[in-house]
């Protein structure tokens, strides 16, 4: 894979390359995806993420949540996962999971919009793949767009379907 800025726990710098990507076509082949913690820098700041693997080679978009630590975006992507598979996956609205406290918009993101985040999909697909991103609200249960919103939090997600206006 080419060169990458990475946190310190970089799976993909740790093993290399090809037995990294082995690693996650034996997850995908198990599970259908797999999801893939991470971190870079983004506007000059640290930036954590999550994101799948796999859906792309379904028919579907990958997804893609910042700023939440594993424990907790893991359930999520492969809860949102699971309702794309059933086409019931609401976008542009507000979502709620029973396991969450505050609601998540889903919002579609261009193929080339996602490409410095979700690497190792697109490495695997060959091509710079579409996205979703799950967008949180701050604690008051604003999102990013909506007035109110806690403007130090901004920094913690990257808007990545913004590139679509």
């Amino acid at each position: 894979m080419a060169d990458h800025d990475h946190d310190e726990d970089c799976e993909c710098c740790r093993l290399g390359p090809d037995e990294y990507l082995e690693q996650v076509e034996a997850i995908i082949e198990q599970y259908g995806l797999a999801v893939i913690p991470t971190g870079t820098e983004c506007a000059g700041r640290p930036v954590k993420f999550s994101y799948t693997v796999g859906l792309s080679s379904q028919g579907m978009p990958e997804l893609i949540v910042f700023s939440m630590p594993p424990d907790i975006s893991q359930p999520i992507l492969n809860h949102a996962a699971n309702l794309l598979r059933k086409n019931a996956l609401a976008f542009d609205e507000p979502v709620q999971f029973k396991f969450l406290p505050l609601p998540l918009v889903f919002k579609k993101v261009p193929a080339g919009a996602a490409e410095d985040f979700i690497c190792v999909a697109n490495v695997r697909a060959g091509e710079p793949l579409p996205a979703v991103q799950v967008v949180w609200c701050d604690a008051d249960g604003n999102f990013p767009w909506q007035a109110g919103f806690d403007e130090r939090a901004k920094f913690a997600q990257p808007l990545l379907f913004e590139s679509m206006h």
